[in-house]
């Protein structure tokens, strides 16, 4: 299969969200020729539904430059957000994540424009005030990104930002507010509504909260049933 071949069918596969199909595709067109910022995402999100990571990070970092090349931070600023969530789940690149939001915040602020990429933004700064146990910021920065996505009726930063949100309240104890929010979250993604990637995120977040509260009910079982 020639180059412009492979990529068209790999645009295909992505369009029917066939993810083994489209990664093969775009890595074949690839090496026949550099891929285009554009291609390069739809690569990078591929990789990551088959577990590429490391081609997935390779994937979203030439997008970040490509888009930089073209004079368009807020799409550079977009794959540098993908890339802190994608690293933040490897302990040996939390130095990387930190730097690559750090970037994307610089990019963004200097464009002054109201964008939704700052929703995404927000919410990956809210995920690592998680990390190092500020609930209390984690919360604002949340609540920001949902008035973004609000703002710009974008479904993928409501998504991200609400099931945030949830977590949070669960955190809190407030254990019917969290599930039912996550719940509403949860709607989005069974329909369809939202990003692939985004999808995963939540439907992962989701079940490791409801196999939490079934533990613990589970233990209040246990320790009642002792007690009689």
């Amino acid at each position: 299969m020639t180059g412009s071949g492979a990529l068209a069918r790999g645009r295909d596969a992505f369009a029917r969200e066939s993810w083994s199909e489209t990664y093969q595709a775009l890595m074949a067109a690839d090496s026949a020729a550099p891929l285009e910022p554009e291609d390069l995402e739809r690569l990078a999100a591929a990789a990551n539904l088959v577990g590429e990571e490391a081609t997935c990070i390779d994937a979203l970092t030439r997008a970040h430059h490509g888009f930089l090349e073209r004079a368009d931070p807020i799409a550079a600023a977009r794959n540098a957000v993908r890339l802190a969530f994608t690293m933040f789940e490897r302990p040996a690149l939390q130095s990387q994540a930190t730097g690559w939001l750090a970037r994307a915040r610089r990019l963004i602020d200097e464009c002054a424009t109201d964008c939704a990429e700052r929703g995404f933004l927000l919410c990956a700064e809210a995920f690592q005030k998680v990390r190092t146990n500020d609930p209390a910021g984690a919360g604002s920065l949340f609540a920001e990104a949902v008035d973004v996505g609000a703002r710009f009726k974008n479904r993928d930063v409501l998504a991200l930002a609400r099931h945030g949100q949830g977590r949070m309240l669960l955190f809190q104890n407030k254990t019917t507010e969290g599930f039912a929010m996550l719940d509403e979250v949860m709607v989005s993604v069974t329909c369809g509504e939202v990003d692939p990637i985004i999808s995963g995120v939540v439907y992962c977040s989701v079940l490791s909260a409801c196999h939490d509260r079934f533990d613990l009910r589970r233990a209040k079982y246990d320790s009642d049933t002792l007690l009689k």
